[in-house]
This record gives C-alpha cells, structure tokens and sequence, in this order.
C-alpha cells in the first residue's frame, strides 16, 4: 500500500509523521489516511490527518 501511495504523491512518504500514519497499527486508520491521499493533487499532511484521526 505505501507503494502505491509513494508513487501517486512521492513527497508524502518523506515526512515522518506520514510514515507514521500509513504504516500505523491501526488497519482502519490507514485505510482512511491512503483513501484522503488518493484524492489529492497537492501534499496536504493536515488533511492526512484528519482522515487518520477520523476527525
């Protein structure tokens, strides 16, 4: 999964707390954070967030 999310937005792996979020212990949190990034066109960590935090 982190594979694909490196190639559709490259610079969201360099970040740690990214890293964190797609390679987290939690299924249902990860899921969010790589469906919010998949819409992207532009690197948006807040937004990864959120999703992650289910907020």
């Amino acid at each position: 999964m982190l594979l694909i999310c490196a190639q559709s937005c490259p610079s969201l792996t360099d970040p740690p707390a990214t890293e964190k979020m797609l390679k987290g212990d939690d299924a249902a949190a990860v899921q969010r954070a790589v469906a919010a990034m998949m819409q992207m066109k532009k690197p948006d960590i807040a937004t990864l967030e959120r999703a992650y935090k289910n907020a």
